[in-house]
């Protein structure tokens, strides 16, 4: 056994407090929205509950590691070349997301919005310009980062596919996982929303998801470390 009991009790409020993160960011959302206009909604980046949510999302990938790390070397003993395989992908995942959340938070809302502020008009342009182009490198990095969490979560869930008792809740959020990103990657890259299954699943229900998924992951980790029958 790679974890133990006080590994997955830690894990286990890991997913709580990310869910209290993720529903920081979502108020932060609904106070600060974007607006459609890129000047406008790059300078409310430098508002200070946005910083605070950025700083809360990148400091959360370092706590998702160690959930993902704990989840997929629960058991150690059966299927290691695939646990491996998949703690890999997450790996890539919260790698990619501590990479373009460092570059929002750091270089966007930090440098960026205050330069702005005493740049001249010709260099306001540049500004956001660049702004406009860290964006669409954010959407090609997205590309392997859920890519990488989609084909770690099928390979979990391919683990417990046959799985009984308290084992079938991780096998339900990896399965519900994996649709939600595949769905997500399809209306991204190829453009093909179903019936706006993909809306949906990243608007409205994004934060029941969120609150659903990563619950059942606490109540999962906390019956595996028998502290509760």
């Amino acid at each position: 056994m790679i974890t133990n009991n006080r590994m997955k009790t830690g894990a286990a409020a890991v997913a709580i407090i990310y869910i209290l993160v993720q529903t920081f960011q979502w108020w932060v959302f609904e106070k600060v929205p974007d607006t459609g206009n890129t000047i406008n909604d790059f300078l409310s980046g430098g508002n200070n509950l946005n910083i605070y949510r950025s700083w809360l999302m990148l400091l959360s990938m370092f706590g998702l590691l160690y959930l993902f790390f704990t989840i997929c070397f629960e058991d150690f003993t059966q299927n290691k070349g695939w646990r491996i395989l998949a703690f890999s992908g997450f790996f890539i995942f919260c790698f990619l997301e501590l990479f373009i959340r460092s570059i929002e938070l750091f270089f966007v809302q930090g440098y960026l919005v205050d330069t702005y502020a005493t740049a001249n008009t010709e260099d306001r342009a540049i500004i956001i310009k660049t702004v406009i182009s860290i964006q669409q490198l954010w959407w090609a990095l997205y590309f392997p980062l859920g890519l990488s969490q989609l084909l770690a979560s099928s390979i979990l869930a391919g683990l417990y596919l046959k799985s009984t008792g308290i084992d079938r809740l991780i096998k339900v959020i990896f399965i519900i996982n994996g649709c939600r990103l595949f769905i997500r990657m399809l209306d991204s890259y190829l453009h093909i929303d179903i019936l706006g299954i993909s809306t949906l699943l990243n608007d409205e229900l994004y934060l029941p998801l969120v609150i659903i998924m990563f619950g059942l992951k606490a109540i999962w980790l906390v019956k595996k470390a028998r502290l509760i029958m």
